[in-house]
């Protein structure tokens, strides 16, 4: 039940953050259409791999043991990625689920041009909220096409 919490939570901070971003770029727009796109029973093909923060070749399959959070972002985003992060991190703060314990973040650059240095920087600036024994249970990953 917690983590149908947790999980709301964290769509409402997205939802927020984006029309919070989008009112002060001007780019709502009257006739604007806004859905969701259901991929019921889909799922993520864990043998994708990626390069974490210290530039170590990981696979979804290794890291995914536990109820996951998985962010989509670019790192030098303007607008949403950001702000979506920090309110992740407010709510973990304030979370009565353990991280590490109860769920684990992952977070995703969707840029190609990202680096495991941009991850590590990244992840310095939003992991501060986190109990530095936690701080490794939210994971910063690049990858390529």
């Amino acid at each position: 039940m917690k983590a149908i919490y947790l999980f709301a939570a964290l769509i409402l901070i997205s939802w927020s953050v984006s029309a919070q971003e989008m009112k002060k770029t001007n780019i709502i727009q009257q006739d604007m259409e806004i859905g969701i796109i259901e991929h019921l029973g889909d799922t993520i093909p864990l043998d994708l791999w990626f390069l974490n923060e210290d530039n170590d070749t990981v696979t979804l399959r290794k890291l995914i043991d536990k109820p996951t959070i998985l962010l989509f972002v670019y790192f030098d985003c303007p607008f949403l990625c950001s702000p979506l992060m920090d309110g992740v991190a407010d709510v973990v703060s304030k979370l009565d689920m353990n991280l590490g314990t109860d769920y684990q973040i992952i977070t995703v650059s969707f840029n190609t041009k990202d680096t495991p240095e941009k991850a590590r920087e990244k992840k310095v600036n939003f992991v501060q909220r986190i109990s530095k024994e936690n701080q490794k249970y939210w994971m910063y990953l690049t990858g390529t096409k």
